[in-house]
């Protein structure tokens, strides 16, 4: 069938009242919202002389495929069958809350019998359907299809549509439904409206909501309750997913149609965020059913699966054994939610604390298990720690590759294990006269460790030699000959003790709290850092490459000023485009809800500014996903923007990114100036 335009409700009216038989045709397993549309539809072409006859699958035990709590809906039935013998090149065909012709084939090949009407049409909310009817009206921000419904009423009063208290009550039981009472955030203003216009029919807002909410038999909660039973939860309780199988229908007495409400109890769970309810059918395949109540678009996971649907709900149906699609579609959400929260936060690390513990917390927070941070902070050493969430963890090594910032205190005439103030003493203070160490002295000194120099990295640190770690070798009192590296600083300073002032607008803390305090470990209220001392001689601030270590970098000014030196205070301030301005207390972090730790967390791509961009079109975009070669010709590429502080001069690599929707989709590297090779690919 070819794909066909959408249409206004009045064109949509002038052509529905030009037929006299019709078959409306609503989706495989029709809730609340696909009857409702249907039955009113249905009511409103009949009042106007029309033969209608809704055409329904047939259920494993015969008879109609409708859950028993909502027949009520029509009382008389007389609109209802499985027989399609009446559809015949006369026939209007009505595609009724689903617009791909799958979804309403079923058991009795529905979908053939759709496509032999003369005329087609189809009306629709969900985000995943096409135009594919002759006429068609789809709006996916309504609520729910029988508010499109009641809006075609509006338009066929132009032909003679007088609208009653059964149509009116038909279209509530839609609404209903589909904004579980008007709880789902799909509910509009718009919605409340439709319903005071029902209201004011005579519709009895009591004896619907109490028809479709609280008229479950008992076998359908004996299959809920072994659903929930066998029902997992997963990243922090955010994804919850469970099943019907048949030794739970035959147990509870129930059939397929009593799972209804199910993935609904698990969505209301305070902590679950997306929910999925997999049903074994008669044939082994699996029906899915999703719901999300964030910003997880669930469609996007059914239309994986050939199915579809819209943002807060969707299904699909998978053809593997249940174990297998439970374990699928648990992966997928897991990912769903992953993506999400995927992204950089900017953390100002505390005191006491490991780079790890921060991760740790952030990962428990988050219910995520990839969590990872960039530059390792010591311990006692505060400020600015990235820490990459989910899918951005694939991208932490451009990170890394940003220059730091530091503001460090210098401790002149002593000497530790750990190269800082709160190591072990290797001998007695040097006697020294800091009167020998002027001002002048100490910059001119300073300034000789500019540009690129090799460095010494101290005996506790991660630096591997011989398969083992730096630190192991200290521990054990062993002696190791450490390799000097070349690293580069690119900017240092010198910074008296006294200048308060400078020392807060670089490092974020106000003097008027705290002021200049005589213990180097006390901390900040609110900032958790460590305040600048007087125990200090100086300080200087470093902007230096990956790989520096300022506790090295100090001993040797130490040694270059004929004495011994010491680290008394750290900061780091920047690192690439992370400010200490910016960034956020963990302490904070671990008291805020999680949609609003989502408010702290940036896109990595944001914050990688030395690359440049590559877009690409649809079919390359697909083949780059893919992991396949894109040629050159027909890209669009922007001018990288290299940063003269980073210490990075590789201008092949890319940030990729997707022409129309500007999605970001990974990094590339530009090969013999022909084709891009990706390097670093999101999931699809």
């Amino acid at each position: 069938m070819t794909m066909k335009k959408t249409n206004t409700f009045e064109e949509f009216a002038a052509a529905l009242v030009e037929g006299d038989e019709f078959a409306i045709f609503p989706h495989v397993d029709p809730d609340g919202d696909a009857l409702g549309a249907s039955v009113a539809l249905a009511l409103a072409l009949s009042s106007v002389g029309k033969n209608v006859k809704i055409l329904i699958d047939e259920a494993e035990d015969g008879g109609l495929d409708i859950k028993e709590e909502l027949l009520f809906i029509d009382g008389k039935k007389q609109f209802f069958t499985v027989y399609s013998s009446f559809v015949d090149e006369k026939t209007y065909g009505v595609m009724m809350d689903c617009g791909e012709i799958s979804r309403i084939a079923g058991r009795s090949n529905r979908d053939q019998v759709f496509k032999k009407c003369n005329k087609t049409f189809c009306l629709d909310h969900h985000a995943s359907s096409t135009p594919l009817a002759d006429f068609n009206v789809i709006i996916p921000e309504t609520a729910a299809t029988c508010q499109l419904v009641w809006q075609l009423f509006k338009a066929l009063q132009k032909y003679g549509l007088i609208v009653d208290k059964a149509m009116a009550e038909a279209v509530y039981v839609g609404i209903l439904t589909d904004t579980g009472g008007f709880r789902y955030s799909n509910t509009s203003a718009e919605t409340h409206i439709i319903a005071s216009e029902i209201f004011a029919l005579g519709a009895d807002h009591y004896a619907i909501s109490k028809q479709v909410f609280e008229s479950n038999p008992l076998r359908s909660m004996k299959l809920k309750f072994a659903a929930m039973g066998v029902a997992d939860f997963s990243c922090g309780n955010r994804v919850a997913i469970t099943y019907v199988d048949s030794k739970m229908l035959k147990s509870a007495g129930a059939t397929l149609k009593d799972s209804d409400g199910i993935v609904e109890e698990l969505r209301n769970i305070d902590s679950v965020e997306v929910a999925c309810l997999c049903k074994e059918q008669a044939d082994g395949s699996v029906k899915v059913s999703m719901r999300s109540k964030t910003s997880i678009d669930v469609s996007k996971i059914g239309m994986k699966f050939s199915g579809g649907g819209h943002k807060r709900a969707a299904g699909c149906t998978i053809h593997k054994p249940i174990a297998e699609a439970v374990k699928m579609m648990k992966s997928e959400l897991k990912a769903a939610v992953e993506a999400e929260c995927s992204g950089i936060i900017n953390i100002n690390k505390s005191p006491n604390m490991t780079s790890h513990d921060v991760v740790a917390i952030i990962r428990k927070k988050l219910g995520i298990k990839k969590v990872g941070h960039t530059g390792t902070l010591d311990p006692m050493a505060t400020g600015v720690l990235p820490v990459a969430i989910g899918n951005a963890t694939r991208f932490i090594e451009y990170l890394d590759k940003d220059a730091k910032t530091y503001v460090a205190g210098v401790k002149l005439g002593i000497m530790t294990d750990t190269l800082d103030v709160w190591g072990e003493s290797v001998h007695d203070s040097r006697n020294i006269n800091k009167i020998d160490f002027d001002t002048e002295l100490i910059i001119k000194t300073i300034q000789k460790f500019k540009g690129v120099i090799e460095q010494e990295p101290p005996m506790y640190s991660a630096i591997k030699v011989d398969g083992k770690k730096l630190y192991e070798y200290a521990r054990k009192e062993e002696e190791v000959e450490i390799p000097k590296r070349k690293i580069k600083i690119f900017d240092i300073e010198y910074i008296d003790k006294g200048n308060k002032k400078y020392l807060e607008e670089l490092t974020g803390i106000r003097t008027e709290l705290t002021g200049i305090a005589d213990d180097p470990s006390s901390m900040i209220a609110g900032t958790k850092n460590i305040r600048p001392d007087d125990k200090s001689d100086f300080y200087i601030r470093v902007e230096c490459s990956r790989g520096t270590y300022v506790r090295s970098l100090i001993r040797d000014i130490g040694r270059e000023l004929g004495t011994d030196a010491v680290m008394s205070y750290l900061v780091r301030t920047k690192s690439g485009e992370f400010s200490i301005r910016d960034a956020s207390n963990i302490d904070e972090i671990k008291e805020l809800d999680l949609n609003k730790i989502k408010d702290f967390i940036v896109p990595i791509d944001s914050k990688i500014n030395y690359m440049g961009r590559i877009l690409l079109e649809d079919s390359d975009s697909i083949k780059f996903q893919n992991g396949g070669k894109v040629s050159l010709n027909n890209i669009q590429k922007e001018e990288t923007k290299i940063s003269s502080s980073n210490g990075n001069e590789d201008e092949n690599i890319y940030l990729i990114y997707e022409s129309i929707a500007n999605d970001f989709l990974g990094t590339g590297r530009i090969v013999d100036g022909k084709y891009l090779k990706a390097e670093k690919v999101l999931p699809r």
